[in-house]
């Protein structure tokens, strides 16, 4: 018996240790970049090479900003950015979750 799509791509974050919701967060605004393009507004990037980019510029945020002082919150960017810290791995969850909610749809 396989698993579910759904099943598989959960699976492999955890096998990779990496928070799903973060995952969720990345592929949203992945979805958006594609509505926008859906739009009219111009070619759609597939999701490795938007998530190269995606990845540089994240980087470069944290190089740039520094926690703000006396800030003890959390925001969706600080789940645990998995997608800093090990990006192959994290690329490889993203394109499983991808293909599942491509399934889905």
């Amino acid at each position: 018996m396989s698993q579910s799509p759904d099943q598989n791509w959960q699976a492999l974050a955890a096998t990779h240790r990496i928070d799903p919701v973060e995952v969720q967060v990345v592929h949203e605004r992945y979805a958006a970049h594609r509505r926008y393009a859906a739009s009219g507004q111009g070619e759609p990037i597939a999701l490795a090479d938007w998530f190269r980019f995606y990845h540089l510029e994240k980087s470069s945020e944290g190089e740039q900003a520094g926690p703000a002082p006396g800030s003890f919150g959390a925001d969706s960017d600080t789940i645990n950015n998995a997608c800093l810290k090990r990006p192959r791995e994290f690329l490889e969850v993203l394109l499983a979750y991808d293909a599942a909610a491509a399934e889905s749809e």
